[in-house]
């Protein structure tokens, strides 16, 4: 009875193992959905700084604006970049169990994801305000 009950801990302990990582996995995602809803957000706001660049006489905040946008659209270009080459499509969509360094990675690829939705926010603070004046 004692082995029975430690095999049925042993399995439910398993499970939710296996649950937390699928979980930390669809979080990841939906992080990355969000970030990626802000790009054409980013373009457009790009666009807009070069219009508004060319119509000043001191565009170096513009341009430094510019440049602010496209370093953190190559971020998050190589962010999924990076993403798809550690991690199979049975590890992102099917819930496989990952190994103890994948787990590493997605909790890297989380952190990074969340600093850049932060870094982009932040940017387009600066950049409708620079737009506004």
């Amino acid at each position: 009875m004692k082995r029975c009950v430690l095999v049925f801990i042993l399995f439910m302990s398993m499970i939710t193992a296996m649950a937390q990582e699928t979980s930390e996995m669809a979080e990841v995602i939906e992080m990355h959905d969000v970030v990626m809803a802000k790009m054409p957000k980013l373009v457009k706001l790009i666009n807009e700084l070069q219009t508004a660049s060319q119509k000043s006489d001191d565009n170096k905040a513009y341009k430094n604006a510019i440049s602010e946008l496209k370093t953190e659209n190559k971020t998050m270009q190589k962010w999924m970049e990076n993403f798809g080459k550690l991690f199979d499509v049975d590890e992102m969509m099917k819930g496989k169990k990952l190994t103890a360094q994948k787990q590493e990675w997605l909790n890297d690829a989380m952190a990074t994801i969340k600093t850049l939705d932060k870094d982009v926010d932040s940017s387009f603070t600066k950049v409708e305000a620079l737009l506004n004046k």
